[in-house]
């Protein structure tokens, strides 16, 4: 039984559209990517802490470098026992993850798409994953 798999995601949270023989399944993993961390006491951001001028961007860049790469391990975690699967979504966060992916070779061969797509409801995920599924068939029958 093949099973193919698209997935909707963006730095907070991604979706994962299981499709089988049998029928399909949505099932969503949320990240602990952080998007604006604030101090008490903070007025702006480059002045923390009262006239001592330190901007933060450098330890905060790395935090979230760590956090996305936790992140993109728990999405491949989801991913291994696909046979071939395909990423949407409407940040760059899927080509971020796409990098990743074509690190591992074995990842790399099952990934065979990557496309821009707005905040959708869970159905219009499964419509989309359907439908992408179904054109790559007919191109495959083409060559």
């Amino acid at each position: 039984m093949e099973k193919k798999m698209g997935v909707w995601l963006d730095s907070e949270k991604a979706f994962f559209i299981s499709l089988t023989d049998e029928g399909e399944s949505v099932y969503k993993i949320s990240s602990d990517v952080e998007s604006r961390v604030r101090f008490p006491g903070e007025k702006k951001p480059y002045h923390r802490f009262g006239r001592l001028n330190v901007s933060p961007q450098k330890k905060t860049m790395e935090r979230k470098k760590h956090q996305l790469a936790d992140y993109f391990d728990m999405v491949m975690d989801n991913l291994k026992d696909a046979d071939e699967f395909f990423l949407f979504g409407p940040s760059i966060t899927k080509e971020w993850l796409e990098k990743e992916i074509k690190k591992n070779a074995d990842m790399g061969k099952k990934l065979i798409g990557i496309e821009n797509a707005d905040l959708i409801t869970e159905r219009q995920m499964i419509a989309r994953a359907k439908e992408f599924f179904h054109e790559h068939e007919k191109d495959k029958k083409k060559k």
